[in-house]
Formats: structure tokens, C-alpha cells, sequence
């Protein structure tokens, strides 16, 4: 389910809580078979986790997930940075 996410956009992928097969609710690391149809479910607060790497199979959703953690280390370190200048 969550390289399906990341394969119609990388936005998507990075906010996919689970899903829908079949109108069954399944996890993100179920594994979807040719034909079905399934719905992404979303989350506004959700964001990729390191553990996330090891369900995903595809490279491009491998590699947006490595970015953004990436991404949200360097904001954290600047932001402490930051705190620290300050006090």
C-alpha cells in the first residue's frame, strides 16, 4: 500500500496512514495484488518514519523517505541551533 501511495504522488505517500481493498480497512504495509482496487487513506499530521523503510520495496519510495527524514533532521538541528543562540 504505501508504494502504491508514493507512486501516484510523493505527497501522498508522505502523509498515508493505511487503506482500503476491497472496502476492507488494511494497514500500510499490506501487500496489494494485481486487480485490486483500493482507496489511500490520509492524515494531515502523518509524516514518514524511519521504519517505513522497511516496508517499502521501491526505490522511489525509498528515496523520498530517506529525503524527507533527511530534511526534518536538519530542521531539528537548526531549531536547536537556534534555541541555543538564544539562550
Amino acid at each position: 500500500m504505501l508504494d502504491f501511495a508514493f507512486d501516484i504522488h510523493t505527497s501522498l505517500g508522505a502523509i498515508c496512514v493505511g487503506g482500503k481493498v476491497g472496502n476492507r480497512i488494511v494497514p500500510i504495509k499490506e501487500q496489494l495484488k494485481n486487480g485490486d482496487i483500493c482507496e489511500v487513506l490520509t492524515r494531515k499530521d502523518q509524516t514518514p518514519k524511519a521504519d517505513w523503510l522497511s516496508i517499502c520495496v521501491t526505490q522511489k519510495a525509498r528515496s523520498r523517505i530517506r529525503l524527507h527524514l533527511r530534511e526534518e533532521r536538519q530542521k531539528n538541528a537548526r531549531l536547536g541551533r537556534e534555541e541555543l543562540e538564544r539562550k
